[in-house]
């Protein structure tokens, strides 16, 4: 539909891909909450227009389970309100004067020529509701928990439909792929995050990336985390450096399940180092 990937879990819950992330879709009496926006506002601009058009369904809220950009940049093209955690709100703000400043976005707009385009006008949208830790939504009758757990970033949150054992997990979990984090991540943080995610009543996962899952993926995440952990830890009090342990580790710990991705394997490495005494990638 639109060149979109449309994926129907039930009557309320749907699965929007575009390039960047998975948007997520809940549609009650002709309502629709949905959770992130991707990265390109013309794209996530089409997203708006398909919910409205071939579902006849105006947002009311937009949530964002995280600051990165690709689940963020495309909150400009949604007018409603958009929740996040006080956390996230708050590094988007700080974003402004580091990674976000008008020329970081001129140089990736310069390096990538569909930015160039998608980003000719972009407006960095806030959310304009926070909550702390954790918030009990009524929407439309459909009961919601949005909750920070942090891990993949500080503020990251899910949205956890109780009633239908369903969550979508933002970035905390990725379906089916490698997972990837970043410099800002918290490796022990995002163990507890999946194990979190482990013990609740949760029949369908919905990533931030990658396929709809179950809490199957998240057994075999938890353990490539605790590996990897494992692993660095093991090898920083020996004499080796960095780069030493990182051509050590980049033939072990490896997820299993799913199609090797050394490039992230590689990040996922110097970024578990780098929380622990600090490395550059």
């Amino acid at each position: 539909m639109n060149n979109l990937d449309i994926e129907k879990i039930n009557d309320q819950f749907y699965v929007i891909r575009i390039k960047g992330c998975n948007i997520g879709v809940c549609i009650k009496n002709k309502s629709a909450l949905i959770i992130d926006s991707g990265f390109l506002p013309k794209k996530s601009a089409l997203v708006k227009k398909i919910l409205e058009e071939n579902f006849n369904s105006k947002i009311k809220l937009l949530f964002n389970t995280h600051y990165h950009s690709d689940h963020t940049f495309g909150n400009q093209s949604f007018e409603c309100p958009i929740l996040a955690s006080e956390t996230c709100k708050n590094i988007m703000k700080e974003n402004l004067t580091t990674f976000w400043t008008p020329l970081e976005i001129k140089k990736d707009m310069e390096e990538d020529t569909l930015l160039s385009e998608e980003w000719e006008n972009l407006k960095i949208t806030f959310p304009t509701m926070t909550f702390k830790n954790k918030k009990t939504y009524n929407f439309k009758g459909i009961r919601v928990i949005f909750q920070r757990l942090g891990g993949h970033t500080k503020g990251s949150s899910i949205a956890y439909f109780p009633d239908y054992g369903l969550i979508f997990s933002g970035d905390i979990v990725f379906g089916e792929i490698y997972p990837i984090l970043l410099y800002d991540g918290n490796p022990l943080k995002l163990v507890k995050a999946l194990q979190k995610i482990t013990g609740m009543d949760v029949d369908i996962i919905i990533p931030g990336h990658g396929t709809t899952c179950d809490k199957s993926m998240v057994g075999m995440l938890v353990e490539y985390w605790q590996s990897l952990i494992s692993g660095c830890k093991k090898l920083i009090v020996s004499d080796l450096n960095n780069e030493e342990i990182k051509g050590i580790l980049v033939n072990r710990c490896h997820l299993q399940g799913v199609p090797m991705n050394m490039r992230r394997h590689r990040i996922n490495i110097g970024s578990v180092l780098k929380f622990f005494r600090g490395f550059s990638t």
